[in-house]
């Protein structure tokens, strides 16, 4: 013991004279290697050196104490070992030099010869810098919270510990120094490094930087409880004879209480009752010696058992908390998920909303676009004049299918959208939709040839949506055909299948755009006359036929070759009846003279829509606000109103439940904007018979006062 502090303060000597040639060659920059190398030392970084000297220092002396006082191997404890390795990994390799320095001091006062001495010094250093290299490099994170850090750990601890003792066991040989026989040298000395790799480092890294432990009251008085019961079973194991009775049995015990530790809290505590662990065994074990065995075989027994318990409750540890973190990895993953489809669900709707709002403020100015035409169009016009009218008309009637397309759009990707499914003819979904398109085929000179079946067939759809199909078809033929062009509709049975295909001559489509050409908001590009439109038909075709369990291709041998669009309906579940819903109603006109009470802000379409109604000799009166129609109501007495939702001073949802409180039972239409599901389900509930959405034709006035008539 006498010679335990010998050479302390020549140490101390040494780390003050690096720090001075380390600052001497920063400001003089003598050496552009070394400086660079100690550029960035701080005294925060001196201070950690000399800590680790120190540590290195005393433990190694007291290591060499075990091996003069007590007749043990000096390697059977040898924390120095994973002190340099934790000071390496945590401070960069410079912490070489303290490590060299502990090493080096500790040998000066020993026994050994100075050719020993050096082999040591550099064999100790070399050994650490080595594993922390394939440590940093296979990913090794000193946390713990990765499965494969605990098993990097050991095998460094296994595999590169023995480069220390192989390099000093062979410098001891060649000095004829040897303490014990090669092997057994090594071999000690190769254990007390893994010993130590497997309790100190893991340690260190996962308690360095100190962070202050969040936790609540019950989760701390846990942490105590659990800590004060490895003391307890560590104290029952290594310093009382009881354990010996247990047999060996005694060995399950404490990994009983390590287990609880896993589950239970972060590797760093589990570390930290390892640690608790190796330090009561050997204290045990050195204070209380077994009466049958030498206390170097009983410290070779402890050091085997808390490292074998150590290396394997690691890796459950780090399995256990990288599965835990991943799981709160997950919950943070879904709050943000839902956070974000809260935001997407808000933007969503208040998209949803501005079309709403966009196809109504657009509806307005259209309607007395339409009334203009339609009364322009019944007066005696030159032949000029009549064409300029209806392709006005056209172009009017393009814009609203726009509009419906946009609303059509936002109720399907809202999943809003519900079909009507009902058995219906194949025959007359594909003659009303050619109806619907005629005029503007005509418009464009396009001739249109029509294959159907000889046998009519029958699907269970919603007839209305498969003549929207149908419609957008043909309408996107004759758009992006140059006028003049041939257009071809066949409709045939294929197996269980009805295929519809419409094919053209037109514009055709690049092989690159087919993939995408049913994406939303796709264009293939503007054409003569037409524009480019919203890029919107194609995807909303496609949705409505893939509702109907169907598929739509499309097909194009390249630009200028025309293209190929083939849909097909699934025909399970059509029964055809005597009488197939969804055949053409044709109009119904009103029968003899009808009062009708005109209530629209927009005085324009008011007037525009009073005028053809006057025309077909119906007798009408208009009014511009809801605060006046209970008076003209009690002064018209009119047998129809024509009522829009949104007037500036009353909402026409208001006018109506207000018309019924005050018992008006004749028919009510809503004449607005608004079209979606959710505007006719309020337009119903405030006690509206009818939602027409603008701009309205005269004729669908007509039709409703026929069937009101009725």
């Amino acid at each position: 013991m006498g010679s335990f502090f010998i050479y302390p303060s020549y140490c101390f000597k040494y780390i003050f004279l690096i720090a001075r040639m380390n600052t001497t060659m920063i400001l003089n920059s003598s050496s552009p290697s070394i400086s660079s190398f100690f550029k960035d030392l701080t005294r925060r970084d001196v201070a950690w050196g000399i800590l680790v000297f120190l540590g290195y220092f005393l433990t190694a002396k007291l290591g060499q104490f075990f091996f003069v006082q007590l007749h043990t191997s000096p390697a059977v404890i040898w924390p120095p070992v994973g002190i340099a390795l934790a000071a390496m990994y945590l401070g960069g390799y410079r912490m070489w030099i303290p490590v060299a320095l502990g090493q080096f001091c500790s040998m000066l006062s020993s026994t050994a010869s100075p050719i020993a001495v050096v082999a040591a010094t550099a064999a100790y250093v070399v050994q650490p810098a080595v594993s922390v290299y394939l440590m940093r490099r296979f990913g090794f994170h000193g946390s713990f919270e990765k499965g494969t850090d605990a098993l990097i750990l050991i095998l460094v601890a296994f595999v590169l510990s023995a480069i220390g003792p192989g390099i000093t066991t062979a410098a001891y040989a060649l000095t004829g120094t040897l303490p014990a026989t090669a092997f057994l040298t090594w071999g000690r000395s190769w254990a007390g490094g893994i010993f130590s790799i497997v309790v100190l480092v893991p340690f260190v890294t996962t308690w360095y930087p100190w962070q202050r432990v969040r936790s609540s009251r019950s989760e701390k008085l846990e942490i105590a409880l659990s800590l004060l019961a490895v003391i307890a079973v560590d104290a029952f194991i290594f310093w009382t004879p009881y354990a010996g009775l247990l047999g060996i049995a005694v060995i399950f015990v404490l990994p009983v209480v390590l287990m609880w530790f896993v589950l239970r809290f972060a590797p760093r505590w589990l570390t930290l009752s390892i640690f608790l662990t190796a330090v009561i065994g050997i204290a045990g074990s050195m204070l209380i010696p077994s009466q049958t065995t030498t206390l170097s075989v009983q410290l070779f027994s402890d050091e085997v058992y808390i490292g074998f318990i150590a290396a394997i409750f690691l890796v459950f540890a780090t399995i256990v908390e990288e599965r835990r973190l991943a799981h709160r990895a997950i919950e943070k993953n879904n709050a943000v998920l839902e956070q974000a489809l809260e935001k997407i669900s808000g933007e969503d709707t208040a998209k949803t909303e501005f079309i709403a709002i966009l196809a109504h403020e657009l509806r307005n100015p259209l309607a007395p676009i339409v009334s203009a035409h339609e009364w322009l169009e019944i007066q005696q016009q030159e032949p000029e004049s009549l064409a300029a009218i209806k392709s006005a008309q056209q172009h009017t009637l393009m814009i609203r299918r726009l509009l419906d397309d946009l609303l059509e759009m936002a109720r399907v990707s809202q999943k809003a959208f519900k079909l009507q499914k009902e058995t219906a003819s194949v025959r007359d979904i594909v003659q009303q939709s050619i109806e619907s398109t005629a005029r503007f085929l005509q418009s464009r000179g396009h001739t249109l040839k029509v294959r159907l079946p000889e046998e009519d067939v029958f699907i269970f759809v919603d007839p209305v949506r498969i003549k929207q199909i149908v419609i957008n078809l043909l309408n996107n033929a004759g758009k992006y055909t140059d006028p003049g062009g041939e257009i071809e509709l066949t409709c045939e049975r294929q197996g269980e299948f009805v295929s519809i295909r419409i094919k053209d001559n037109g514009v055709g489509i690049a092989s690159a755009a087919l993939p995408k050409i049913f994406d939303p908001f796709r264009r293939l590009g503007p054409t003569p006359h037409i524009g480019t439109g919203l890029g919107i038909g194609l995807s909303l075709t496609k949705r409505l036929v893939q509702m109907h369990d169907g598929t739509i291709e499309a097909e194009s041998e390249g630009p200028g070759k025309g293209s190929t669009f083939t849909v097909r309906i699934p025909m399970r579940d059509a029964v055809p009846t005597a009488q197939t819903p969804g055949q053409p109603v044709k109009e119904k006109r009103a029968l003899g003279r009808t009062r009708i009470l005109i209530v629209d802000d927009n005085e324009a379409a008011a007037k525009g829509l009073e005028k053809l109604l006057v025309h077909h000799d119906q007798d009408v009166r208009s009014i511009y606000s809801g605060k006046n129609v209970l008076d003209a109501v009690a002064s018209f007495a009119p047998d129809v109103i024509l009522l829009d939702i949104g007037l500036p001073d009353i909402d026409g949802y208001e006018v109506a439940r207000m018309l019924r409180a005050q018992g008006f039972s004749r028919s009510i239409v809503a004449l607005t904007g608004y079209g979606q599901d959710s505007d006719r389900l309020r337009s119903l509930e405030a006690g509206f018979d009818y939602h027409l959405v603008k701009p309205v034709s005269v004729s669908n006035i007509l039709a409703i006062l026929g069937s009101i008539r009725q």
